[in-house]
């Protein structure tokens, strides 16, 4: 569903997964989006997540490159991973139970960086894994 403001929400169930891909063009206005566990995701521009719309079983998972902030639906039930890669070689995967971050992996940077702003997260990158958490 889009609403007047331009968000765009997913309340559906499913029992299949079927998978969305939002892009948001270089030079467009950051795309907010709800998805169907209630988790708010900010997309800024030249940047991709790949969504299922409606999320199935015990885990909630999304792809993404570019740069995205979450604020993630608390389930302590059913973790939310966000996996990225990037051409360059690089791969991480973040884990949280709920929380607010940041993601920047753009396919044209060396780097991806993870920004915790609240909660406490998990990043595996390249077979190795670290616990953040913010205060």
């Amino acid at each position: 569903m889009k609403l007047a403001d331009g968000q765009i929400i997913y309340n559906g169930v499913s029992s299949e997964i079927v998978y969305n891909t939002l892009f948001n063009p270089r030079g467009s206005k950051v795309v907010n989006i709800t998805l169907s566990d209630g988790t708010k995701v900010w997309l800024n521009n030249e940047s991709l997540i790949k969504y299922p719309a409606a999320f199935l079983g015990n885990e909630r998972k999304v792809e993404i490159t570019g740069e995205a902030y979450f604020e993630v639906a608390k389930n302590p039930f059913s973790p939310f991973n966000v996996t990225v890669n990037t051409p360059l070689g690089q791969g991480s995967e973040i884990t949280v139970l709920g929380t607010h971050f940041n993601i920047n992996a753009y396919t044209d940077e060396a780097d991806i960086k993870t920004t915790l702003l609240e909660g406490k997260v998990k990043v595996y990158k390249s077979g190795s894994a670290g616990n953040h958490s913010a205060r």
